[in-house]
């Protein structure tokens, strides 16, 4: 408003200035003429002064009349021009005020109602002072002095400043010093309320700052710590407050808490952790409830603020709860605190603290989603089935560290091939055809696939193939998920080969039974042959050789029984080395003459306690497996010696007979050597093993109280060693032919004999009654209770086999025990297998095929 200009006197340039200063050049010179002349003439001094005056006031007349005429204009111009300041200082938005060096308002434009509220003259005369918030005071009274320090220039500051209603407006100033035009140091100001812009650009910035803390994505809880401390210092409040619901989610706890009064807030901070809210209850529980933002204007008041006695003793009033958007556990409550009341509710405030705990909503449900994807993620990676995802054209996209385990294919080299390459050849085009058509179909697929490895070798697997669709559809991807059941394929085969394994059995135990009875028929009643050819030697001769062709016939009955596992175990002190030249005779045939079987056997050898029939087998079994690892030939070696062992073998100290069974053939590594004893473990091929020939040396070993190991290594052949305990006794001499018997070879009594086999039940009654027994026979167990009890007090001995149509020989034998105790019991089986029932107490049993003398032996004994 006042420039350079206004300060210079007014007729002292310009075009007016020139205007006055010619006629008073004029003016003197016509002066100087005049006195000139009065000189020349020599009149009287009183009459030259008079004539000089009037000469002079004639010739200035004119002039003073413009000059007078000047000066009016020149003040009606002023006039004007101050007319016109003033319209311009009352029309003007900014406020203009003028102060003095003490900060005295001199004078304000009018715009100050529009401005702070005031009209000017409510504020003339007073101290500007008065309206500045009192944290900026001293910057003002800096900024008036350095303005009047520096006058002609322009200083610029932004202070609070009062506003008639008592908010605080932000005022931005420009001043400068007007020296002596309004006094002595005088200052001109103009201002303008920037509080609106201000108060924009630090919502701009909270909301800013905010979402670099998103965008750096740090964990949930420095992340809140973070936004609370931009909270209040760009909003002013002095406490803010996180809410979250605790354990089962049926209150909220105090999560997180941040104040920009270090210190002074710490007693109410540590009482407000002792606090929950349950929903409606205090300020965090009511907008927890209601789901949207609450303002107290002094909590100290409110009746539904439980810690309202803390909060007044930490000078706490206005306060304000927005909610955090979320689902269950997720859902949480910022609560903010100043310390005086506020009546009115800042909607804007609660506007910009809303978007804020809106975008924190946001980053926690981003961040919860990311955490559940990294387990995702770890799970996927640490998973025992393998993953793979591929594009819908089948590019393989990712692969788990499992696949690349159980393929040998690494990531590197998997990525961005086609599943193809794992294809084994076992499935034929329209396999693959219907698996695609499925997957590209919508619908998952589910199958066993049989891969090949990076390696060339084959794996099952059991594989889930579905499509992973686009939000707006069509296809994304594939995913495949495949669990590798090469081990469990193995096994269901293993178990298809057990039961028709067992079916075998069964069919082979049945037919040994069977077999059985008519050998002990044939047995039986070629003994009665021979006792009554006693006087025909060279019939006597052919009835031996019936007897010697039965005997072999109960060998394969035995194998039979052996393969079926229901053989009988006669453990008896027996001779190693005559059981290992008896079996070298067989080995040799078994194995061919490419193979070459060798003895070497110790002449002190101590006696073991096993049953011959198992031991044989296992020296078949060990000869049958050398034989398939010398498939060229090669040399068997059996050795046996005596060992007295000590600790360090899972056996006692103690004597034992060592069994070495050696071949020369291909040997095994260790991963191999380590599972040669597993059942229906095998390195044959197909059709060429079961696996169990070596599990079942080992259990018979074991069965016998010995221990069985193997060494061998690739190219060296395999030895097997086996160590069975020394026995006491020793071996019994081979039985001659028992002599004949001649009367009665029981004490007194009938024999009660039940056998459904017709021609058995007549050889065995006809074989007791020829050695004088009285005989009484039941073809089963409901005829046989009827004998007995018709002959309860003439029966002493009961006879009875263990399969009988219409019950088992046990029951039959308790039942009858129940009535007598004092019965004699024998048990007649072709097997060993007496179905679960334990046999009473002091029974015997008589294993078929038997003779008439091992009949009435067996009698004697019970």
């Amino acid at each position: 408003m006042y420039g350079d200009e206004a300060e210079k006197p007014v007729g002292t340039g310009g075009v007016g200035g020139r205007g006055v200063a010619l006629p008073l050049v004029l003016i003197a010179l016509a002066q100087i003429g005049i006195m000139l002349l009065l000189d020349a003439l020599m009149a009287p001094g009183w009459r030259r002064s008079l004539l000089a005056a009037g000469l002079t006031a004639g010739a200035c007349a004119p002039f003073l009349a413009a000059r007078r005429r000047r000066r009016r204009r020149l003040e009606e111009e002023a006039a004007a021009h101050r007319g016109f300041c003033e319209t311009v200082l009352e029309s003007a938005v900014d406020l203009v005020t003028v102060i003095d060096a003490r900060g005295l308002i001199l004078a304000m434009s009018p715009s100050l109602k529009d401005v702070l509220g005031f009209e000017p003259e409510e504020l003339a005369g007073s101290s500007a002072f008065a309206l500045v918030h009192p944290d900026d005071l001293a910057a003002a009274r800096e900024a008036l002095a350095r303005v009047i320090a520096e006058p002609g220039r322009t200083h610029t500051s932004t202070l609070r400043v009062r506003h008639k209603n008592g908010q605080w407006k932000l005022v931005e100033s420009s001043a400068r010093a007007l020296p002596g035009c309004a006094g002595p140091g005088a200052v001109v100001a103009h201002s303008h309320d920037v509080t609106e812009s201000a108060r924009s650009q630090a919502e701009a910035r909270l909301l800013g700052s905010i979402a670099r803390v998103v965008l750096e994505n740090e964990g949930p809880k420095a992340a809140l710590a973070r936004i609370l401390a931009i909270i209040c210092e760009e909003t002013g409040w002095v406490l803010g407050e996180v809410w979250a619901p605790g354990a089962g989610g049926a209150a909220l706890e105090l999560r997180e808490v941040w104040t920009v009064e270090q210190g002074s807030l710490d007693a109410y901070i540590s009482r407000s952790r002792d606090f929950t809210f349950a929903p409606g209850v205090g300020l965090p529980g009511r907008v927890w409830r209601d789901g949207r933002p609450a303002w107290i204007p002094d909590v100290t008041k409110d009746a539904n603020f439980p810690r309202a006695a803390i909060a007044l003793e930490a000078g706490l009033k206005a306060a304000v709860g927005v909610p955090v958007p979320g689902e269950g556990q997720d859902a949480m409550v910022l609560c903010f605190y100043i310390r005086e009341p506020r009546a009115a509710e800042d909607e804007r405030l609660v506007d910009v603290i809303s978007t804020a705990a809106a975008q924190l909503g946001g980053f926690l449900r981003r961040m919860a989603l990311e955490g559940e994807m990294r387990k995702l993620a770890a799970a996927i990676e640490a998973a025992s089935e393998m993953v793979v995802v591929t594009d819908p054209q089948g590019s393989i996209q990712y692969a788990n560290p499992a696949f690349c385990s159980v393929t040998g294919y690494t990531r590197q080299e998997i990525i961005g091939r086609n599943p193809r390459v794992l294809k084994s050849g076992r499935h034929d085009k329209a396999f693959y055809e219907r698996l695609w058509n499925s997957v590209l179909a919508g619908r998952a697929w589910n199958g066993r696939v049989t891969n090949r490895k990076k390696d060339g070798t084959l794996y099952d697997c059991d594989l889930r193939v579905f499509p992973v669709p686009e939000p707006s559809g069509g296809l994304r991807s594939l995913m495949a998920l495949a669990r590798d059941v090469t081990a469990e394929s193995r096994l269901e085969g293993q178990l298809r080969q057990a039961q028709r394994m067992e079916s075998l059995g069964l069919l082979a135990g049945g037919v040994a039974h069977d077999f059985n009875n008519l050998l002990t028929i044939i047995m039986g009643n070629n003994a009665l042959l021979l006792d009554g050819l006693k006087d025909l030697p060279a019939l006597r001769g052919f009835a031996r050789q019936v007897k010697k062709t039965v005997e072999r016939g109960a060998g394969l009955s035995r194998q039979l029984l052996v393969f079926s596992r229901k053989q009988f175990v006669f453990l008896k002190p027996l001779d190693l080395n005559a059981a290992a030249s008896d079996a070298a005779e067989l080995l040799r045939r078994l194995l061919g003459d490419d193979i070459a079987v060798s003895l070497d056997l110790a002449a002190d050898l101590w006696p073991v306690r096993a049953d011959a029939g198992q031991l044989s087998q296992v020296l078949v079994n060990l000869a049958v497996n050398a034989r398939d690892a010398m498939p060229g030939g090669g040399t068997l070696a059996i050795a046996t010696r005596n060992e007295t062992i000590g600790d360090g073998l899972p056996l006692p100290p103690g004597d034992y007979v060592r069994l070495a069974v050696s071949d020369t053939g291909a040997g095994m590594d260790e991963a191999t050597r380590s599972r040669i004893f597993e059942p229906f473990f095998t390195t044959k091929g197909p059709g060429k093993g079961t696996g169990l020939g070596l599990s079942i040396v080992y259990g018979i070993v074991a069965q016998s109280g010995g221990h069985v190991s193997a060494e061998s290594s690739p190219g060296g052949g395999t030895t097997f060693r086996i160590l069975l305990p020394r026995s006491t006794a020793a071996p019994a001499p081979d039985a001659a032919e028992p002599a004949a018997t001649a009367g009665p070879s029981v004490n007194g009594g009938a024999v009660l004999v039940v056998e459904d086999n017709a021609d058995l039940r007549l050889l065995v009654e006809t074989a007791l009654q020829a050695k004088g027994c009285h005989v009484l026979v039941a073809g089963g167990g409901s005829e046989a209770q009827d004998v007995f009890f018709a002959n309860e007090r003439e029966v002493r001995y009961l006879l009875t086999d263990l399969m009988l149509p219409d019950t088992s020989g046990v029951k039959l034998a308790n039942s009858l025990l129940r009535a007598k105790p004092e019965l004699k019991v024998v048990f007649m089986s072709g097997y060993a297998d007496v179905g679960g029932e334990p046999l009473p107490a002091g029974a015997g049993l008589l294993a078929k095929p038997f003779s008439p003398d091992e009949l009435l032996e067996s009698l004697r004994r019970a």
